[in-house]
């Protein structure tokens, strides 16, 4: 499996799975915390209580398939 894209939303994520399924085309994707930073960054900052998760999800796919699912993704 060779990466494909890193998906910013949830949203756009199951676009392309949905995509991906209709075309009979296997995949794996990663879930990747951008959330996670130093704890005494949130205490100089004052925001410890307004901690949110935030997610990409990384997309990999067959190298065989890796050109046609990039096609698919930018015009769909």
């Amino acid at each position: 499996m060779k990466k494909c894209i890193t998906i910013p939303t949830p949203q756009e994520k199951e676009r392309i799975v949905h995509l991906l399924a209709e075309h009979q085309i296997p995949y794996r994707i990663k879930a990747q915390n951008l959330s996670v930073r130093n704890p005494l960054d949130f205490a100089q900052v004052g925001t410890m209580g307004s901690n949110q998760i935030q997610l990409s999800y990384i997309l990999y796919v067959p190298k065989e398939h890796l050109e046609y699912v990039l096609f698919l993704i930018r015009s769909k």
